[in-house]
């Protein structure tokens, strides 16, 4: 016999993914809280708001972060929309602050130079993609079988500086 009859490669794959999937199942995920908002630039058409956001880990292994995607809404309008990667590990049962940046165009809330509002209300909404440990992980994340995510919502008010 020289190769393995598929019912059996079809079972041991299923019970490897499973495996990976229970096993993962037992794990608690991140959290995310707002340590910050700040306005960090501001000029005549734009200004541009820094969040920054406290991850902390509750596992004994690092997690190594892959991808924000996220949006931004300014008293209820939606104004910015992105995508940053990462590029940090959150250590084992460690706490880490990574900063993401929006840019919110004073057109796309219909303010112009000389009347912008004072205090705004933002909402903040996104998720970040991470990988967990092991070589199997690693293959399933690096596939797209299995990308673990977590999701972000943070609501505040932040006050604009009055113009120049």
């Amino acid at each position: 016999m020289c190769c393995p009859p598929q019912g059996i490669i079809r079972t041991t794959v299923a019970g490897l993914m499973l495996w990976s999937l229970l096993g993962c199942a037992g794990h608690r995920s991140p959290t995310i809280s707002l340590a910050q908002v700040a306005l960090t630039e501001s000029s005549d058409e734009a200004l541009s708001l820094a969040f920054v956001l406290e991850l902390k880990n509750p596992r004994n292994e690092a997690l190594v972060l892959y991808e924000f995607t996220y949006s931004l809404a300014i008293d209820g309008r939606p104004v910015y929309q992105g995508r940053r990667a990462a590029e940090a590990t959150l250590s084992a049962s460690g706490t880490r602050q990574l900063t993401i940046p929006a840019v919110v165009p004073f057109a796309r809330l219909g303010w112009t130079p000389a009347a912008r509002a004072g205090k705004v209300t933002y909402a903040l909404t996104g998720t970040v993609q991470y990988n967990s440990p092991g070589d199997l992980a690693r293959l399933l994340f690096e596939t797209g079988v299995r990308r673990p995510k977590i999701s972000f919502a943070h609501r505040g008010q932040v006050r604009l500086p009055a113009r120049p």
